[in-house]
């Protein structure tokens, strides 16, 4: 026996509570119990993080060898485990501690830049900009347009950001990606924030300006507009951990899945169709094709590493 096991609280920052799910991979975290502990899928202890599961696995697992498992013995498992997490904030797998769509947003972040900090500050993006803009148009109606040009970007950049995360971390696994994968479930709440307001807005031109917005749109617009807001408000509640579990895990990367293909088809059809038009939107359109290139090639890579493992 290698002696005790002695794992610390994560520094400060360090508490893995992001998550999300892409496809079938999402439910990829398996729960290990040690009879007095329940480590991934749900998460260690509400509210607690890491740093909060550290003393019944103390109790549990007093020791472990120094090489894994020995004589057919999985106590070494959780150890490493653990170990692995609080050095890297990533599962044996790879995928960033917390992942999975039972874990939600339970607990708090202590970075800055994590967990509800991140809606926060879209928040106050969003009253910023609402406000610049209503201050500084000629026509109320003109205000009210800036207002929904300024949250269609918004919303494109939390979009992105979540539906790259997984890729970007499968083929790039830093820093950044891994701040990514552990915040999609909050960026996903600040896009829904972001284009509520952009409802709302639309709505206001129509009542300010109900010629022109009948001019722009029509049933088919309202009926696929209303679907994309549908998903994003359904993705937003799946976020939490008061609602997913109600959601069976099928269910859940079903919603999500479509969910995301759906919106990406609504900013690709926008942007592909300005561009032609303006060649200052061909960056963006540019953008919009490689997450999805990219998304889908991660899909392959990770398609092809599950079968050569099978295949073992």
């Amino acid at each position: 026996m290698a002696g005790k096991l002695d794992i610390h609280p994560p520094e400060a920052g360090g508490d893995f509570t992001g998550g999300g799910l892409e496809g079938a991979t999402h439910f990829g975290e398996s729960r290990v119990s040690t009879g007095e502990t329940l480590l991934g899928g749900g998460g260690v202890a509400a509210g607690g993080g890491v740093g909060a599961g550290c003393a019944p696995i103390r109790a549990v697992l007093p020791s472990f060898t120094s090489n894994g498992v020995t004589g057919g013995s999985t106590r070494g498992i959780v150890p490493r485990m653990m170990h692995h997490i609080q050095q890297t904030g990533t599962s044996p797998t790879g995928k960033p501690s917390g992942y999975g769509w039972q874990k939600g947003m339970g607990t708090r972040s202590t970075d800055a830049w994590e967990g509800w900090s991140i809606v926060g500050a879209v928040a106050v993006a969003l009253i910023l900009g609402v406000s610049v803009e209503a201050m500084t148009a000629a026509a109320p109606a003109d205000g009210v347009r800036g207002i929904m040009r300024m949250t269609a970007r918004i919303s494109f950049v939390l979009f992105a950001l979540a539906f790259s995360a997984s890729a970007s971390w499968h083929f790039w696994p830093n820093a950044v990606t891994r701040w990514q994968m552990r915040s999609r479930r909050h960026l996903n709440v600040a896009f829904a924030l972001s284009q509520t307001v952009y409802v709302v807005a639309l709505f206001s031109l129509g009542r300010i300006a109900p010629a022109e917005l009948a001019a722009e749109t029509n049933v088919a617009t309202w009926i696929i507009g209303a679907l994309a807001y549908l998903f994003t408000v359904l993705m937003a509640l799946t976020s939490f951990e008061s609602t997913t579990q109600f959601v069976s895990p099928r269910a859940w990367s079903a919603l999500h899945t479509t969910g995301s293909y759906y919106i990406w088809l609504i900013f690709a059809s926008y942007y592909f169709s300005r561009a032609t038009i303006i060649p200052g939107y061909i960056p963006v359109a540019v953008l919009v094709a490689f997450i999805l290139v990219l998304r889908l090639a991660a899909r392959v890579a990770k398609s092809r590493a599950r079968h050569v493992a099978n295949e073992r």
